[in-house]
């Protein structure tokens, strides 16, 4: 299976669709997001920043690992989530902003990470622990130099993955009232025990549907 380019997904709506069915039938399983990257160094700032905006808006666990990814190798284990998605910045040679998916065995022939972990690597050491399926959603990055700000490009990418993956695994009304948010996973090492109790799928339209 090669990588889904879905590098315009918010100017076309077939796009969109095709990473939301590649994804949808990971609704309703018990899901993990692992954001990964550097936010001193510009657009290395994918996967945090995809946390920070996922916050209150997703019904799965969303754990931002930073700079760090194998120190929550453990912790990724111990959630028993039947599947991962990894978010962070990778150069596939497309222009900036691009975001790709890739499954696990595809990782290692067309993403290249942009800090030192490799994300195939990263994904091999948790692949042995999850029952269902691993994927990589990379964005194209314009900069990662130190001290640079996030480009337009990337911050676009970033709110059209929060936005696609918001269809997929809403927070239900009634948690988004009833919960109390600091408790969900999008605060570095703390855990909760929110599993996917309300994740319905999307209609053709990409529109949720109860």
């Amino acid at each position: 299976m090669s990588a889904t380019d879905v590098s315009q997904p918010a100017s076309g709506g077939g796009d969109l669709c095709e990473i939301s069915v590649l994804l949808r039938k990971l609704c309703g399983s018990k899901v993990l997001i692992v954001g990964i990257g550097n936010v001193l160094k510009g657009d290395d700032a994918v996967g945090p920043l995809f946390c920070q905006r996922a916050a209150g808006r997703l019904c799965v666990k969303v754990v931002d690992a930073g700079t760090v990814p194998e120190n929550y190798i453990e912790y990724i284990k111990k959630c028993k989530c039947r599947n991962v998605l990894i978010v962070d910045a990778s150069d596939f040679e497309a222009p900036p902003g691009s975001v790709r998916i890739f499954t696990r065995d595809r990782i290692g022939f067309f993403a290249f990470s942009t800090h030192v972990l490799s994300p195939r690597l990263f994904a091999d050491l948790i692949a042995a622990d999850i029952t269902g399926d691993l994927y990589f959603i990379g964005i194209q990055p314009a900069h990662t130099h130190f001290g640079q700000p996030v480009s337009a490009e990337v911050n676009h990418a970033i709110e059209t993955v929060v936005a696609i993956l918001s269809q997929l695994f809403p927070l239900s009304q009634h948690y988004k009232h009833h919960s109390n948010l600091q408790n969900v996973d999008f605060m570095v090492g703390h855990s909760s025990d929110n599993s996917n109790s309300h994740c319905p799928g999307i209609g053709r339209s990409g529109a949720a549907r109860e």
